[in-house]
């Protein structure tokens, strides 16, 4: 047997014994496209494992999401009408995240926030509690309404969103009022902290802070003279107001110091020179800080400004002229 031969060929005629032979062995004749699968690149199986894992995190995401919040709410319906989720609520109910809770026109509860303070609902009020953004914090909304917090825990573990503003619990007491576009803070004990797209309200206790839908306004002391009082609504209606302006920063008290440097975020720009010159009156810029940084509202400047700032409150009483 020869190469030319034709069981190698395939050209010419074959023996009788081998044509049959040829025709039971047909099923086994090589097949390339069937015999030589291209098998994956490495970068396929790449892909394939980021897939994997891709599909792995969104069913741990998916899973954590319906997992019950971990932080926990107490009802209890006082006085006239209140409805979570639509439904008459009449018992003390362990509520989560995602209840929504409506009292009505003579209805009132209270609602204990974990083991850290309880609210006291108006009449009129709407709220939703939230899942908080971080472990063991409280979060909730109030669209509309009126609420009384009592919160004794470290500060930022009980937060209300407002369309006013974010007012964060720096570990205090306060009444919390927002309806029709308008609304105010009053702190009676601790501090609250008002944030809203860049600016940053600190209220102390004994202060008041007008809310409305373009923000907060500025910290105060309702027992200032009414004189000065009504100065400063007319400022913050007309900020460009030179002459108001120079009036407010020319008779405030020292214990105004604290609203005033709250105006550094209101005044144009030409006026902080103005107002950083009244506040420095009774707190001092600290040696290691740039006044063109405080100028400029640098936060770290303004930060290291603030302990100095926030001590006039209490430095000055309220009824010291």
């Amino acid at each position: 047997m020869t190469m030319n031969d034709p069981i190698w060929t395939g050209v010419g005629d074959l023996d009788n014994d081998l044509r049959i032979l040829e025709s039971q062995l047909a099923s086994l004749r090589f097949n390339p496209t069937a015999d030589f699968v291209e098998q994956p690149s490495p970068r396929t199986h790449r892909a394939w494992r980021w897939a994997a894992l891709i599909v792995v995190g969104i069913s741990a995401v998916a899973t954590w999401c319906s997992l019950p919040d971990p932080v926990s709410w107490r009802l209890i319906p006082t006085t006239g009408e209140t409805r979570v989720n639509g439904v008459g609520a009449t018992t003390p109910a362990r509520l989560y995240a995602g209840a929504a809770i409506q009292t009505g026109a003579d209805g009132m509860s209270q609602l204990d926030v974990g083991s850290i303070g309880t609210v006291l609902i108006d009449r009129n009020t709407q709220l939703r509690l939230e899942r908080g953004a971080r472990q063991r914090e409280h979060r909730l909304t109030m669209t509309s309404g009126r609420l009384l917090a009592q919160i004794t825990a470290p500060p930022r573990m009980f937060v209300i969103e407002t369309p006013a503003a974010t007012a964060v619990d720096l570990g205090c007491a306060y009444e919390l009022e927002y309806r029709d576009g308008h609304g105010f803070l009053h702190v009676t004990a601790g501090w609250v902290q008002l944030v809203r797209t860049g600016r940053d309200v600190r209220v102390p206790a004994g202060a008041r802070c007008e809310l409305t839908s373009s923000g907060p306004s500025v910290p105060y002391d309702p027992a200032a003279p009414i004189d000065w009082l009504n100065a400063l609504r007319t400022l913050l209606d007309d900020p460009r107001n030179d002459d108001v302006l120079a009036t407010v920063l020319r008779t405030a008290r020292p214990r105004d110091t604290l609203t005033v440097f709250h105006l550094l975020e209101v005044v144009p720009d030409a006026r902080r020179v103005d107002v950083v010159a009244a506040v420095r009156k009774h707190a001092e810029i600290p040696s290691d800080v740039d006044v063109a940084a405080i100028l400029e509202l640098d936060r770290t400047a303004m930060q290291s400004w603030w302990n100095d700032v926030r001590a006039t409150w209490t430095r000055f009483p309220t009824d010291q002229p």
